[in-house]
């Protein structure tokens, strides 16, 4: 959200916002308040026409209040957690040079990123007769600082295991049910193996 007001005891003419947003984000204008102000995403540049803005303790007219949002994506995270840096700035034709408050800002939001492993290992170390039950253990971690959304495993069982089944375990959770060659687990956060 981006807050712009009028400070002053004199209207602010012409007033303009010029917002940097952060690239790799596909961002969007949610709404303002108030309604129907004119706001344009070029590339990664928003700019908004705020019109006249009324002196301050004059009401809504002296309060402006954009939303923006966007959705980061996996493939932002190939050098782990990242930031997103976001500038601010604001006009008005006739604001004197020398003004008290500031005219820009900043926020930054860090992302966090998940990390995703996985190990196999067979049940039996020594060789085991034919008829005797076998097994292995997958483990599946997230030691990421964000949590792994849509984790999907897949896992080629050999073609004599028809009669196999599989138990898995999530966040201290355990359920038994025929062994399907493939299977989504619930997300995984970084607390759950």
């Amino acid at each position: 959200m981006i807050e712009v007001w009028n400070h002053g005891p004199g209207t602010a003419y012409d007033v303009t916002l010029t917002d940097t947003l952060p690239g790799g984000v596909t961002w969007v204008v949610d709404g303002t308040t108030p309604a129907g102000i004119d706001c344009q995403i070029v590339d990664t540049t928003l700019t908004c026409d705020l019109g006249d803005m009324a002196p301050e303790g004059e009401g809504d007219e002296n309060h402006v209040f954009i939303y923006l949002s966007g959705e980061t994506s996996f493939a932002q995270c190939a050098n782990g957690d990242f930031e997103l840096l976001n500038s601010v700035e604001v006009s008005a034709s006739n604001e004197p040079a020398g003004a008290p408050l500031p005219n820009s800002d900043s926020a930054v939001v860090e992302v966090q990123c998940p990390e995703i492993g996985i190990s196999k290992t067979a049940d039996h170390a020594d060789p085991v007769s034919a008829g005797d039950p076998v097994g292995f253990t997958v483990d599946i971690g997230n030691t990421g600082d964000g949590t792994a959304f849509d984790v999907y495993v897949e896992d080629p069982l050999p073609p004599t295991s028809s009669g196999a089944s599989t138990r898995t375990t999530t966040a201290g959770r355990s359920a038994a049910r025929p062994a399907p060659r493939s299977w989504p687990s619930p997300a995984t956060s970084p607390a759950a193996r």
